[in-house]
């Protein structure tokens, strides 16, 4: 399964070699260590397609990702995510969002 998107705002051809290696590798090499249930928590979740942003949703529709009930959600850092279709034990890798774009937060008590 190749889902890894790098043509649009979240694509991976945004990022650099040296960003990717500092912010990003050593992250996801821990998770390759852990259940889902270690994972997912308070920073990573499974987020509704209903709850991402327009032009997400978009995208999903023209990558033929329709299909999709829900996205992971992995918290790097406070406004790095990276974005991925989980698949039984699986994750595969779709979109980096350095900005929190796709599903902004809504602030408490505003």
């Amino acid at each position: 399964m190749a889902e890894i998107d790098d043509d649009s705002p979240w694509g991976w051809n945004q990022i650099t070699c040296p960003d990717f290696l500092r912010n990003i590798w050593d992250k996801l090499r821990n998770f390759e260590t852990m259940t889902w249930g270690e994972i997912l928590g308070r920073h990573h979740h499974a987020i509704a397609i209903n709850d991402l942003i327009e032009p997400a949703q978009n995208r999903l529709v023209q990558l033929g990702h329709d299909d999709q009930e829900e996205l992971v959600s992995f918290r790097l850092s406070n406004t790095e995510r990276i974005w991925a279709i989980r698949s039984g034990a699986e994750a595969f890798l779709l979109w980096w969002d350095p900005n929190h774009e796709i599903c902004p937060s809504q602030l408490r008590h505003t």
